[in-house]
C-alpha cells in the first residue's frame, strides 16, 4: 500500500486482495489526514515501510507533519493552500442531533 496523492478520490475506499484477513479502509477527512483502517504496514512515498500498531492510523497530507508519515494535527494550523491540502473553512461547525451547532 502506498500514500495517496490528492486528487479526485473517493471518501472512503476499500482495498483487499482476496485474503481471510479484513480489507484495508481509506478514509479521506476534508482538510486532514488520511484515515487507514486494518494495515499491517504502511509505505510512504520513499518506499520505505512503516509497521502499523493500531487499528486505525492517521496518515499525514499536508507533508507538514513532524511525525511523517503519521498526522500531528500541523494541518490545523498551516494555511489553507499548502499542498495536498483542500480549502477549508476558518472555523468549522459541528450539528449536533438536536439541530444546534458548535462552532
Amino acid at each position: 500500500m502506498s500514500s495517496e496523492s490528492a486528487g479526485n478520490q473517493p471518501e472512503d475506499e476499500t482495498s483487499g486482495s482476496g485474503s481471510a484477513s479484513p480489507p484495508v479502509r481509506l478514509q479521506h477527512c476534508p482538510g486532514g489526514p488520511l484515515l487507514v483502517r486494518g494495515a499491517t504496514t504502511w509505505t510512504d512515498q520513499e518506499g520505505t515501510e512503516h509497521p502499523v500498531t493500531r487499528p486505525v492510523v492517521a496518515v499525514c497530507r499536508c507533508d507538514r507533519s513532524q511525525r511523517q508519515p503519521w498526522c500531528d494535527g500541523t494541518h490545523k494550523f498551516v494555511t489553507p493552500q499548502a499542498p495536498g491540502r483542500p480549502e477549508a473553512p476558518e472555523q468549522p461547525t459541528t450539528t449536533h442531533p438536536a439541530g444546534g451547532t458548535a462552532g
